[in-house]
């Protein structure tokens, strides 16, 4: 038998207004992240120029150097949390996506089988609880329908 081949999601952005949410509070600590680092350095340069330089000069250093590290910070640190938050959260986004899709066609009547989502993905649990409330529905719907006939005959 061949090894199965594995599913790569193509589409990284499944549930973009939760996913976008995640990936806004990476960006935000990355923010964060580079104004604490950017003090910190702030910090360390006074008191470098401050010994060195006359303070006009110094001062105009100082904030030189801390601008040129805050915006370099940021041109790193931004597109790495976007690009992880994104990778991260569509292993979330996806399993939600695909109970929506699989509870709207249960709904419909045009699902066949039990949920399934990708083996890597978060939420085995939920996938599992889904099938196992829907088992249960199933199996009260189908005891109805034969007492109705029951009754019926």
């Amino acid at each position: 038998m061949p090894p199965l081949k594995k599913k790569f999601r193509r589409k990284k952005l499944i549930k973009p207004a939760l996913q976008l949410k995640i990936v806004f509070a990476f960006v935000l600590t990355a923010g964060v992240a580079a104004t604490v680092q950017a003090l910190m350095l702030w910090r360390a340069t006074i008191e470098t120029l401050a010994t060195s330089q006359t303070t006009e000069r110094a001062q105009v250093s100082i904030t030189g150097i801390v601008v040129d590290n805050l915006l370099l910070t940021c041109l790193v640190l931004i597109p790495f949390f976007l690009f992880v938050g994104i990778i991260v959260t569509s292993r979330i986004a996806g399993p939600v996506y695909r109970f929506e899709q699989y509870l709207r066609q249960v709904t419909e009547g045009t699902a066949t089988g039990p949920c399934k989502i990708r083996e890597d993905d978060e939420l085995q649990e939920l996938c599992d609880w889904i099938n196992l409330a829907l088992e249960s529905v199933r199996g009260q719907s189908e005891g109805a329908a034969v007492t109705d006939k029951t009754d019926a005959a």
